[in-house]
């Protein structure tokens, strides 16, 4: 999914986090983190083209599958359970439990609809290829 789809998405999510439970921060998290760990594929594309900040040839650079590595640090779903497991642990507050939702709805709307290997997702998988990312684009299901 691109960016535009994810902010609309969760700002939707967030709107309803807003109207059903009346606070504000944890609905900000939400949309947050729903947007914002697409971050980690600056760093591929900064590794791969250099240091630049031409917004175009960044977002056509991932649309087209130019990237020859994709590390994307903070898409994995290994995160998932430690993520969880941390939460129940610490009982942080609601804006935090809502943080982590919008991470994970991201990540698996990414492993939906953007047509990668099915194993793309997982952070030992990509470190099996070496985090090539050929294979992962090259998967046809």
């Amino acid at each position: 999914m691109d960016g535009s789809e994810h902010l609309a998405l969760s700002s939707a999510a967030s709107a309803a986090i807003y109207i059903a439970t009346g606070d504000a921060a944890a609905a900000a998290a939400f949309s947050v983190m729903g947007v914002l760990i697409d971050l980690d594929h600056l760093i591929d594309y900064f590794r791969e083209t250099g240091f630049n900040v031409e917004v175009k040839r960044f977002l056509a650079y991932f649309e087209d599958q130019r990237p020859r590595h994709l590390w994307l640090l903070l898409h994995g779903f290994e995160w998932m359970p430690l993520t969880l497991a941390g939460c129940l642990l610490l009982d942080p507050p609601a804006w935090a439990w809502a943080g982590v939702a919008g991470w994970f709805l991201h990540l698996l709307l990414d492993h939906r609809h953007n047509q990668l290997h099915p194993l793309t997702y997982w952070l030992v998988y990509r470190a099996r290829l070496g985090f090539r990312a050929g294979p992962l684009f090259r998967w046809k299901g």
